[in-house]
């Protein structure tokens, strides 16, 4: 068992009955999915996202509802719509270690079936009757989708630091923070509304920062990786300071320059650890709060490679 299923197993029923959710959502009414749709939907995947806000709930207050576990489900449908028109645009053939939804279908069915999971979003969320619930899922699909505007704009240029941070709150952070706020309002749980959204909007940057910095890194990737599409992020940003437009992939891991940008970029990630677990010191001491902050410092954990 790896650190990260070591860490959930605490709340395995939980995500567990966020899948079930997932599921129901998608056969309601729908005689037809594509089998390939829904395998890439229901597929095992490490839920963060959900895994996270379950755990800041039952730390906070000890339990959490079924009506809390719909609205996580309903943020992950989102996450993997998300995830279905990247990897369009990114013409990305493998996710998870399967063929994507486009590679299977082609582009034009892989766009319907994406704003076909959107669309079953919206419809569930109609059944809470909740205005803001409605209109915190709304503003989070016109952020991803400013975001990824703002990403396909840049491209081919190295932004600054606080622009990457910016589009990593939009594309990543705000659906953390949808998931964690949706649930809390759907319960009436509004006395911590201001503290969870710095702790989402901190955990989501330092979570993003970290998948940069592990894509950087590595030597194989299975599809065109973000410096080959013309997207930079914090450790080409931070090697570009000592540079002059380098060719990024012709500089080796021993360099000076490279060694540089993968520290600058881990000062970077424990910056946004320090404030994440710094949100939740006061929350009573329990189980749930020792994984929360076990998952903040897993995510944070150095790579020094």
């Amino acid at each position: 068992m790896n650190k990260y299923e070591n860490i959930i197993s605490i709340i395995r029923n939980e995500l567990t009955s966020v899948d079930e959710n997932i599921s129901e959502c998608l056969n309601s009414g729908f005689d037809f999915l594509p089998v390939a749709l829904e395998n890439f939907l229901l597929k095992k995947s490490k839920k963060i996202r959900s895994a996270f806000a379950i755990l800041f709930i039952k730390a906070k207050y000890g339990k959490i509802s079924s009506k809390q576990i719909k609205v996580l489900s309903l943020a992950e449908l989102i996450h993997n719509a998300s995830l279905i028109h990247d990897d369009i645009i990114d013409e990305a053939e493998i996710r998870r270690n399967e063929l994507t939804i486009n590679s299977i279908f082609g582009n034009a069915s892989a766009v319907i079936m994406g704003d076909y999971v959107l669309s079953i979003t919206l419809k569930e969320l109609m059944n809470f009757e909740c205005s803001k619930l409605n209109n915190l899922f709304i503003n989070s699909m016109y952020e991803l989708c400013k975001g990824e505007l703002e990403q396909n704009t840049m491209k081919n240029k190295i932004p600054t630091i606080d622009e990457y941070i910016i589009k990593s709150r939009r594309k990543t952070a705000e659906l953390f923070k949808t998931a964690l706020i949706g649930a809390l309002i759907s319960e009436n749980q509004n006395d911590i509304l201001k503290n969870a959204k710095e702790f989402a909007n901190n955990f989501g940057i330092m979570f993003q920062i970290k998948n940069d910095l592990t894509n950087f890194l590595q030597d194989k990737v299975t599809a065109k990786s973000d410096i080959d599409n013309g997207i930079y992020t914090a450790p080409v940003i931070y090697l570009n300071e000592n540079t002059v437009s380098p060719k990024i992939k012709s500089i080796k891991k021993n360099d000076p320059r490279f060694l540089h940008a993968v520290k600058k970029t881990n000062d970077l990630i424990n910056l946004y650890g320090r404030k994440t677990l710094d949100l939740i010191s006061y929350f009573p001491d329990n189980d749930y709060k020792n994984a929360l902050i076990n998952l903040c410092m897993e995510v944070q954990k150095s790579r020094d490679e």
